[in-house]
This record gives C-alpha cells, sequence and structure tokens, in this order.
C-alpha cells in the first residue's frame, strides 16, 4: 500500500480545510476508497477504515453472507 495524501486549502487559500488520501498502488477512478479529515492523519485513518470495511464486505460475499 502506498497511500497517498492531498491537502485542499478554503477559498482565501489561508487555512486547511480537508485532507484527502487514498492507496496509489490500488485507486482505480470513482468508486476507489478515499479517505478524508481535518488533519492527513485523520484522512489516513478513515482511509485505513474504509479499506477494511471493503475488505471485510469483499470476504463475505466469497464467503456467501451477503447477495
Amino acid at each position: 500500500m502506498k497511500i497517498k495524501t492531498e491537502c485542499h486549502y478554503t477559498d482565501n487559500g489561508k487555512y486547511p480545510a480537508e485532507w484527502t488520501a487514498w492507496d496509489d498502488d490500488s485507486y482505480d477512478g470513482p468508486g476507489s476508497p478515499l479517505g478524508s479529515g481535518h488533519t492527513e492523519q485523520e484522512a489516513i485513518a478513515d482511509l485505513k477504515e474504509k479499506i477494511g470495511e471493503t475488505l471485510l464486505e469483499l470476504t463475505d460475499r466469497v464467503l456467501g453472507k451477503q447477495p
């Protein structure tokens, strides 16, 4: 996993408004997991949580626990 982050600034450009994080190794456009947060660390944690949820969903499908 190669996590990349980007800071998005407010309209006046002085203060960070939000951070976005993604896995550069697996990002494939819309629908790929993205993390967001007020800090870079929050965005990374959010991404890791979303990737974990995606893996659980895929596992459940393989095991027949979801339609």
